[in-house]
């Protein structure tokens, strides 16, 4: 997956059971959306969870055969495991989110992806997840070289949580493990933040830098 090793905890269920999961609310008959899905792997792991409707969204724009993928993927993971995941996805841009009348989610996931787009368009769609009491799960991106300018300013942990509580997120929290390049911040109306597993992270950041 995009060149990395299975083990990774920067590309798929690498990244997804060393931060992402653990910082993810029971989400036991929640209707999820995962913006930004790609391969859709993270919106059968969510359904897996006990999701009661995840929907995953791309655009072919940035992610060109992203559907093709996505389906491939949950067909053969339904084949698999002989059961039916209860995921839909839908070609959208992250923009056209309020517009486009996907009904109302407890829980929206934004992996790597929210801070394209500028100021003003990750405030109206945080906005829009605050009035419908939604959960929002935030991953940044503070070691990528492509990311240039105000790219660079926006996917920093500290203005995604400088935006959750603008619009009036009551509980905002950040999840980096040191030397980790993919922080997650969350903002949400009760806290349940995980139990973080310090010595254990930094064993892990010691392991990255010597390898």
């Amino acid at each position: 997956f995009n060149g990395s090793t299975i083990a990774s905890f920067d590309f798929g269920l690498g990244r997804w059971d060393y931060i992402v999961k653990r910082n993810l609310p029971d989400v036991q008959g929640m209707r999820v959306l995962d913006a930004g899905c790609n391969s859709g792997l993270y919106c059968i792991e969510l359904s897996r969870m006990g999701g009661r409707e995840v929907v995953g969204i791309d655009s072919e724009k940035t992610w060109p055969g992203w559907m093709m993928q996505a389906n491939f993927v949950k067909e053969v993971l339904e084949w698999r495991c002989n059961t039916k995941y209860n995921v839909i996805f839908k070609e959208l841009s992250m923009d056209k989110i309020p517009e486009a009348d996907l009904g109302c989610f407890d829980l929206a996931l934004f992996m790597c992806c929210l801070y394209y787009l500028d100021e003003d368009g990750i405030d109206g769609l945080l906005h829009y997840f605050y009035r419908s009491n939604a959960t929002v799960v935030i991953q940044c991106n503070t070691h990528r070289g492509d990311q240039q300018g105000q790219v660079a300013k926006r996917a920093r942990p500290q203005f995604m949580k400088s935006r959750l509580q603008k619009v009036g997120y009551p509980v905002v929290w950040v999840d980096a493990p040191l030397r980790y390049g993919r922080p997650i911040v969350v903002g949400t109306f009760r806290d349940f933040r995980p139990r973080y597993r310090g010595r254990r992270d930094r064993l892990r950041a010691w392991i990255r830098s010597r390898i």
